[in-house]
């Protein structure tokens, strides 16, 4: 049973599974010529559009090459030569797709927040807090009778 249905999460496929199928056909046939990497050191290795699809989502979320080779058993030297372009190209997709909600979300008027948060992440907006200290009649403070009232409190102790 696998820990996480990572269907679940819908990004965008990188390739079709032809094209997939085909890619890994290739460099299974170059791997298996060159005898660079043993597949028995790797029980999870089952490539496919499925696996692909399970590597470009893990990627997505973040995780590294090694985190994932721990996570399916495949060797991370044998993921790297078969998912090469899954672990290249996944992120970027993913960081489209949250892109594209946040503006939805921002321009919709439902969620202040992110209308905040665009525009100071994408629009160079940001909060100021300025202080404002006033003399006891709201006008200016004098820096000497300010430092005299504080000695003059120093010497009373």
């Amino acid at each position: 049973m696998e820990p996480f249905n990572w269907n679940s999460i819908n990004i965008q496929d990188l390739e079709d599974d032809a094209a997939v199928k085909n890619r890994l056909a290739k460099i299974h046939s170059q791997v298996v010529n060159s005898e660079k990497i043993n597949k028995h050191n790797s029980p999870g290795f089952d490539p496919g559009p499925t696996q692909s699809k399970t590597i470009s989502v893990m990627t997505g979320l973040g995780m590294k090459a090694k985190q994932i080779s721990d996570i399916l058993l495949i060797e991370e030297k044998l993921l790297n030569t078969f998912y090469k372009r899954e672990l290249a190209g996944a992120s970027p997709y993913v960081n489209l797709a949250v892109s594209k909600k946040a503006l939805e979300m921002a321009l919709s008027g439902n969620h202040p927040e992110m209308t905040k948060f665009w525009l100071k992440t994408q629009a160079g907006w940001r909060e100021t807090n300025n202080v404002e200290i006033t003399g006891k009649d709201g006008g200016a403070i004098e820096i000497n009778s300010a430092k005299a009232t504080l000695l003059q409190g120093l010497g009373d102790s």
